[in-house]
């Protein structure tokens, strides 16, 4: 859906406007990314990665994250594949477990930090 305010314009300028300008107008909507900006920026391997590099950190403090670490894991490989395919209620889910995860991550990151 594209609103234009033609404000001040007479119907031909409008008109004008739109034949010249609709195609690229068009294509910029298309390529246009809307889903949430945690989905957008997800890497499924690289929070992964991170995730069990902080637990290896962390070492005995991080056993109290480990469970809830290991169950958002396993909700980012379920929900991610659904939300790539355009699964608009899985990217909320997918966004909105991102978004609640961030402060164990950041718990995670003082523990490995104080047991380095």
């Amino acid at each position: 859906l594209g609103l234009y305010d033609f404000n001040g314009l007479t119907n031909a300028q409008a008109e004008q406007y739109l034949a010249e300008n609709a195609d690229a107008d068009l294509a910029e909507l298309l390529a246009m990314d809307f889903r949430p900006m945690p989905v957008q920026r997800l890497d499924v391997a690289a929070l992964t990665a991170e995730a069990t590099g902080l637990l290896a950190d962390a070492a005995e403090d991080g056993a109290v994250l480990k469970p809830q670490v290991d169950e958002m894991l396993a909700q980012v490989a379920e929900l991610e594949p659904r939300a790539r395919a355009g699964d608009w209620e899985a990217e909320g889910e997918l966004s909105d477990l991102l978004r609640n995860s961030s402060d164990a991550f950041w718990k995670l990151r003082a523990f490995a930090a104080l047991n380095r």
